[in-house]
């Protein structure tokens, strides 16, 4: 089973949740100046997931990439590309839905949210054109530019990536929904 009919109706309660074109500017200038202040070497030499987990903007989606198992995965060799949304991009979705994911009799579904923001593989730099990508929980994403910015599913990418041992990380503006899918 992919998807449970409680994550079904979380999908339809975020509706259009994931569309939201305000990027988190505080998110991005700090996270540009954290990337600044330490070298390219200590950042390449860091897994994405601890990337993640020591940077304060990306708290819940840390929590999230933990209830949903996704740690050891995230750790390993990779390469991997993460679009992690920042906590002001998960702050708009319902609470109890949220904490309804992170119940974990919901972990098959947490699991399909979080794997839905990874792609096997590291992608750097702009698209030249659009492009498809299929997330680790199965479906495509949809990678282009649209006014001279980066997009996931239509989702802007709001800062340059960051380079980590096993990948790279893209901060979005929003969470990316998984299209609804049939049991």
């Amino acid at each position: 089973m992919r998807i449970s009919l409680v994550f079904a109706a979380a999908l339809l309660a975020f509706g259009g949740c994931g569309r939201s074109e305000a990027p988190a500017p505080a998110a991005v200038d700090t996270l540009r100046a954290d990337s600044a202040r330490l070298s390219g070497d200590v950042l390449a030499q860091s897994a994405i997931v601890d990337l993640i987990a020591s940077e304060p903007r990306f708290s819940t989606f840390a929590a999230v990439m933990d209830s949903a198992g996704l740690r050891r995965t995230l750790s390993g060799a990779g390469p991997f590309t993460v679009f992690a949304p920042t906590n002001e991009a998960l702050a708009v979705l319902p609470e109890d839905s949220l904490a309804a994911l992170l119940l974990p009799a919901q972990r098959q579904a947490l699991q399909n949210l979080a794997l839905y923001h990874v792609v096997q593989g590291r992608m750097i730099g702009m698209a030249p054109a659009e492009s498809l990508a299929t997330s680790l929980q199965g479906d495509q994403l949809q990678i282009g530019q649209s006014g001279g910015r980066l997009r996931v599913n239509g989702v802007p990418v709001v800062g340059a990536g960051v380079r980590a041992r096993n990948g790279m990380i893209y901060v979005i503006g929003s969470v990316l929904q998984p299209p609804p899918m049939v049991p």
